[in-house]
């Protein structure tokens, strides 16, 4: 890719451009993935600066080799110490020479700091890193972040926020910058006859010799993570070898089994649900949520017991208790799940896990956690988390979830995680979560090497193996060794050992390239739990590993003449904003045809796109072009007073879109047990404006619309028993026609004309009412039905609706 060029390399805002974007470049061979990324540098001032730039990589990546290309020589520099690297880079500062050092940060980040670059220099960092994939519950999911969300840093209630990442590395965000990334990766092998594909963005795929060459179908805009589905895959256990870099004689070992586990008898699941409401969940990511909900719901079963907890600045809990699984328990898990908003400020994620487990009444149950994870202070989240002696299982939720953070919780606890991006099918990611839920639970879980085979060194295989699930064992023999190697498991409930995986190390693979210093790095992880920096400082060093101990550092001396006069002024490059984040867009992801990529100085809060053919459709009934009202310019945070738009007036049928879209209109929406819900104006206006073809046909449907639970509960509950030969789609009909009712909607409209300015638009309307409309099929409705309806609701009011009384057989 070249990067993008800018006649003025500024932002709208007039702030200087110093990143242009990113290429990369990998091959998946097995289950190790190699990845090459080069990201693209120009200093647009008139004098030295000093860029500083963090930035994600994926979960337990591994940097391995570190190249620059700065201006047009091409220069290689050293991993050293932390505090030598450090201080090598500012004594070249000072001495007004070039540096170049490349860090790990504490919150499993990165930095790069590239010090002194001469006006209008370009300067190109290219890094390879290593990444073994995990094929869990008979597929894979490669996940590629290329953005860090804004994250919560605490508040004074709790005062418990530390960020581990120093403030000038620290990253911020901003809606007025646009970088662009191409990707292309080649999958070998048996891989290469998976069902490939991208859940957020459109990419190509070409079959090659024994591989699938995957790319974008053109450059995409550095606001959300990149996912690779690999999925119909015939996975078995593999194992892989290697020399071993500074020690020929010896080999470097990755073994990947896939496991399979016996049931055990009864699998009941106790489960806490945690439920994410903070300020950045608003928009795509409240939305994914309330459809992970339903699919939790669906997936009880039997003896299953839950409880419902949501959180913020604080935790609200639906109940004290745990409740067992019924018709009733079900339902009013609904409605609570339908009414969730992201109001509750911001992330105190380990108050709530705290104040959740405090709940609980038995040591066997587990906490399911639906998230973004964009919080700062980890640290803390873990050490609560750990001390709870729960299970902690996290849905990461979002366009560009904290994966790094969310993943060691989940490891730390024994859980474990899924990732659902914004329109992404959230059901099959549940029912991977509940597969292993119901997995039985074991005390003890053994490596068991072929005799006569004795590992110089090997990783701890822990008890939290799940059911078809993939799992990693690295390992540095003496010498190369045959046989069969064994994981054997022994479940809480039973005496005696069984197998769990094997691979026979006879066929292995021969990796030459990158697999002796992936087992460096496994080697240098299992030393920091035991406070051996000294000896995880010298194998970093030794393997030319970046970690949190060691810097790459790269030092150029300039001749007098091109040195700085002055030390640098530091710019530090925005993110762009993740999509979705906080309700400020709305991302679309699996777009037939690829979006455009949105120049320079365009704010990235104003991206949106159609998300279904259905809201197409209604879309272009109105003859508007798509468009979304940013999050943060219509609800006020604090939530004291609303604010007041002035929306100018571009046709009447826009008029009353944008205020059918304001939730804190008064007319149109109101408050009800807790959620914005629509008046009965409201759902006349939105019959009025939206295809009948797409109006709701179920009961789930009419709550989806902003529908009320009194009124939804009333036809789920009461009508259907009294009709009971009708069907849902039929009641449903019946009551969207009596609400559409001209005479009914001509009383609505004409209480709160005057107030609204909307004297005339009933009359301009009028033609267009569904009663009229041939595209609403009239064999779905019910005149009996729409009788009962229209008496019903006879005392309507355009605020409020009538009191509906419930059947009590129902």
């Amino acid at each position: 890719m070249q990067p993008v060029q800018s006649a003025n390399l500024k932002t709208q805002s007039g702030n200087h451009v110093a990143f242009e974007g990113m290429d990369l470049s990998g091959d998946i061979h097995g289950s190790l993935l190699n990845m090459w990324v080069t990201q693209h540098f120009i200093n647009s001032e008139r004098r030295h600066v000093e860029i500083i730039y963090t930035f994600p990589l994926p979960w337990a990546a591994i940097l391995l080799e570190v190249e620059v290309l700065l201006g047009d020589k091409v220069l290689t520099g050293l991993v050293v110490e932390k505090g030598r690297a450090e201080k090598e880079y500012e004594d070249a500062l000072t001495d007004g020479d070039t540096a170049i050092m490349l860090e790990k940060n504490k919150d499993h980040s990165y930095s790069l700091s590239l010090g002194n670059i001469a006006p209008q220099e370009r300067c190109q960092i290219r890094f390879k890193y290593a990444q073994c994939m995990k094929f869990d519950q008979g597929g894979a999911r490669l996940l590629i972040p290329t953005v860090i969300a804004p994250q919560y840093r605490g508040s004074v209630l709790h005062n418990s926020m530390r960020s581990t990442v120093p403030l000038h590395l620290r990253p911020t965000s901003a809606t007025d910058v646009e970088y662009p990334f191409t990707i292309q990766l080649r999958v070998h092998g048996d891989l290469a006859q998976a069902r490939i594909s991208s859940p957020t963005h459109t990419v190509a795929t070409e079959l090659l010799d024994q591989q699938v060459l995957v790319s974008l179908m053109s450059s995409a805009p550095m606001d959300r993570d990149f996912i690779l589905t690999l999925d119909q895959l015939r996975r078995e256990s593999s194992v892989v070898m290697a020399p071993d870099l500074r020690k020929p004689e010896h080999y470097a070992v990755m073994a990947s089994f896939c496991t399979e586990l016996k049931k055990s008898a009864s699998q009941h699941v106790k489960l806490h649900l945690l439920v994410d409401c903070s300020g950045s969940m608003a928009g795509d990511s409240i939305a994914s949520t309330r459809s992970a909900l339903r699919a939790i719901l669906d997936s009880f079963e039997g003896e299953d017991q839950f409880l419902l907890s949501r959180f913020g600045s604080e935790v609200e809990h639906r109940s004290r208790a745990m409740w067992k699984i019924n018709a009733r328990s079900k339902l009013a898990a609904q409605r609570w799940a339908n009414g969730l908003d992201a109001d509750l400020g911001g992330t105190e994620m380990a108050h709530a896990l705290m104040s959740t487990i405090a709940l609980s009444n038995s040591p066997r149950s587990d906490v399911l956690m639906i998230t973004d994870g964009e919080i700062s202070d980890i640290e803390s989240v873990i050490e609560t988390a750990q001390k709870s002696g729960h299970r902690i299982f996290i849905v990461g939720i979002g366009s560009a979830p904290a994966e790094s953070h969310l993943r060691r919780i989940a490891l730390a606890t024994g859980g474990a995680c899924e990732f659902v991006a914004p329109g992404e099918a959230v059901e099959r990611a549940i029912l991977r979560m509940f597969a292993r839920l119901r997995s039985p639970r074991l005390k003890h879980v053994k490596l068991v090497w072929p005799e006569g085979c004795e590992p110089v060194w090997v990783s701890n295989v822990d008890k939290n193996l799940f059911d078809r699930d993939n799992v990693n064992v690295f390992a540095l023999l003496p010498q190369k060794c045959e046989g069969v190697l064994r994981i054997e498991v022994q479940h809480e409930d039973a005496e005696m050992s069984e197998l769990a995986a094997l691979v026979s190390l006879d066929g292995a693979q021969v990796n030459e390239t990158s697999l002796s210093r992936v087992v460096a790095n496994a080697r240098i992880l299992n030393l920091e739990p035991l406070f051996d920096h000294v000896r995880a400082q010298e194998l970093a060093v030794d393997y030319q590993l970046i970690t949190n101990q060691t810097n790459f550092i790269l030092v150029r001396r300039r001749d007098e003449e091109n040195k700085s006069n002055e030390m640098p002024p530091l710019h530090q490059v925005k993110q762009m904003l993740a999509a979705g984040w906080g309700g400020t867009s709305t991302v679309t992801p699996g777009r037939s045809k690829a979006p455009d990529f949105i120049p320079l100085g365009k704010p990235a809060c104003f991206r949106r796109s159609i998300q279904t053919r259905d809201t197409a459709s209604q879309m272009n009934d109105l003859a508007m072009d798509a468009f979304n009202i940013p999050f943060f310019l219509r609800v006020d945070p604090s939530k004291k007073k609303p604010p007041q738009i002035t929306a100018p007036r571009l046709s009447s049928n826009r008029e009353l879109l944008a205020a059918l879209l304001d939730r804190t209109n008064q007319y149109f929406w109101m408050r009800c047990d807790g959620q914005q819900t629509l008046t009965p104006v409201g759902l006349v206006a939105w019959l009025k404006l939206m295809n009948p073809v797409s109006w709701p046909k179920t009961y789930q449907g009419l709550r989806e619309i902003g529908i009320n639970s009194d009124v939804t509960d009333w036809l789920e509950l009461s009508i259907s028993n009294e009709y009971a030969e009708s069907t849902e789609a039929v009641i449903v009909a019946s009551f969207l026609w009596a609400m559409s009712d001209n005479n009914l909607a001509e009383d609505l409209f004409s209480q709160i004309g005057k107030s609204f300015n909307l004297s005339d638009l009933f009359s301009r309307l009028r033609g267009k009412f569904v009663n009229t409309n041939p595209k609403l099929d009239s064999s779905k409705i019910d005149e009996n039905l729409v009788k009962t309806f229209g008496d019903a609701l006879r005392d309507i009011q355009s605020h409020e609706w009538p009191s509906l009384e419930m059947e009590s057989s129902a």
